[in-house]
């Protein structure tokens, strides 16, 4: 699969490469075109008019704006509904923010218009994949493979399927096709190498790993392989050396982030450190640490909020017998991004049945938007709003508290530019999982309502698509 800027496309660094493969591989069917949008034939011949908001949406898309993208190509096709590139960038746009039914239709209305389909149906395969449509994806998958059987990433992404879906026989036949294909595809290495640690095929397995680190020595490659022998409770040494190594990478260059200086790979790294806290503690999980595991994953919960995180927290509770706060934690991952059957599963059974499981999950959503809001001690103007960074850091040198090292206005109400000391002062539901000297940055909103009270509310790292 073609790597691209990961900035831009990772809304979060995901645990296996099935993940990575829905979310690295977004941009791969218009990357040309974002990338030199003059130097691409489109298949259609727009007009002025629409060749310019063709331009402007591709440039939102190349942003991460995938609102005004939306709204500019929504535009485009009401009056020419027969525009194959505008449903192109249409079906990118919805499903880079992971709109997964909304950019089926689109694949499929441009799948309808063109004859010249390059990688619409692995488009198409991702966001039924995304919607956990596994049986049409995989169909999508096998279509784009009859469209070019020697397709770049349609085998990778097929056995990435086939892995995220626990079908690991056929993982291992297509991995094993792409790995042919594409030989110096670290992260192929790496998908190959768990399906055949679910096949119990051990020493291929480590090959696979062993040839993955030699073709890519990077923090998402080592991470993916712990985590990878975490969940199958082998290997454990080596898992966390690995983890210990894509903490250590990440956090060096965490360690120098400046609000002045500050650019998309920053930001994405904080989702990175975030996803390696979670995999080093669900490997002390395995080895049966349970104070070490849930210090990990309760800063790696507070900073990322992502449903497999949650997950793993719960099952710590529920390990120790804590009924109530397992219940708690499995509702909030519940109400989080793409959680996994396996997880409602787990909340069911503790709450006498699938019938009560919406129920849990409904009474603690208030709890769950409630963890991205910080109370600011302030008034502002009524309904006024502006967009903030803030710089966090360890309150003190081998602490995990937090303090503000740095705040910048973004945009918005002039009148609340001056926030800065409030947002200083404020209490951040945020904990550093080691001792480490990291920043770790977060993007948010201060808005104030129409009786003068003030928030911050902060986004999920893995949501931020711009520094200005």
């Amino acid at each position: 699969m073609k790597r691209v800027d990961d900035a831009r496309v990772m809304a979060f660094h995901a645990k296996l490469n099935a993940q990575n493969a829905i979310d690295e591989a977004r941009a791969e069917t218009f990357l040309k075109f974002l990338e030199h949008p003059d130097s691409v034939q489109l298949r259609s011949e727009p007009n002025k008019e629409e060749l310019d908001q063709l331009n402007s949406s591709g440039a939102a898309l190349k942003e991460g704006n995938y609102a005004s993208a939306i709204q500019t190509l929504r535009k485009l096709l009401d009056s020419n509904s027969q525009s194959k590139d505008g449903w192109d960038l249409l079906a990118l746009a919805y499903l880079s923010c992971r709109r997964y039914e909304e950019a089926i239709t689109a694949f499929k209305k441009q799948i309808d218009l063109s004859h010249d389909i390059t990688s619409a149906y692995n488009g198409l395969g991702r966001a039924y994949w995304g919607a956990r449509r596994y049986s049409d994806a995989e169909a999508a998958f096998r279509d784009q493979l009859g469209v070019n059987p020697r397709d770049n990433s349609a085998n990778a992404n097929l056995g990435n399927l086939y892995l995220d879906w626990h079908k690991y026989v056929q993982a291992a036949f297509e991995l094993q096709k792409a790995a042919s294909i594409k030989p110096n595809d670290a992260s192929i290495q790496v998908s190959l190498g768990s399906a055949y640690l679910n096949l119990g095929q051990d020493d291929k397995a480590m090959a696979a790993y062993d040839l993955a680190i030699k073709l890519s020595s990077t923090p998402t490659i080592w991470n993916n392989i712990a985590y990878a022998l975490a969940l199958k409770n082998t290997h454990l040494n080596t898992a966390r050396e690995y983890a210990q190594l894509a903490i250590k990478a990440t956090s060096s260059k965490l360690s120098a982030l400046s609000l002045e200086h500050l650019s998309m790979e920053d930001v994405s790294l904080v989702s990175s450190i975030g996803s390696y806290w979670d995999t080093l503690g669900w490997i002390y999980y395995t080895a049966g640490d349970l104070q070490k595991a849930e210090r990990y994953l309760s800063a790696a919960w507070q900073l990322t909020q992502q449903s497999l995180v949650g997950d793993h927290l719960g099952q710590i509770y529920e390990k120790r017998g804590d009924k109530q706060k397992a219940i708690e934690m499995y509702a909030l991952a519940l109400d989080a991004y793409r959680p996994s059957p396996e997880l409602r599963q787990r909340l069911a059974v503790l709450v006498g049945g699938e019938e009560n499981v919406s129920k849990e999950a409904t009474t603690r959503r208030e709890l769950f938007l409630s963890q991205h809001m910080v109370p600011l001690n302030i008034s502002g103007a009524a309904n006024a709003t502006a967009e903030f960074l803030v710089l966090l850091a360890p309150s003190s040198p081998g602490a995990r508290g937090t303090r503000v090292e740095a705040v910048k206005f973004i945009k918005g109400d002039e009148q609340l530019r001056n926030f800065e000391t409030p947002l200083r002062g404020a209490s951040y539901p945020i904990t550093f999982a080691e001792d480490r000297v990291i920043k770790i940055v977060r993007r948010g909103t201060v808005s104030c309502s129409s009786a003068g009270d003030c928030v911050f509310s902060m986004m999920l790292p893995g949501d931020v698509m711009s520094t200005d």
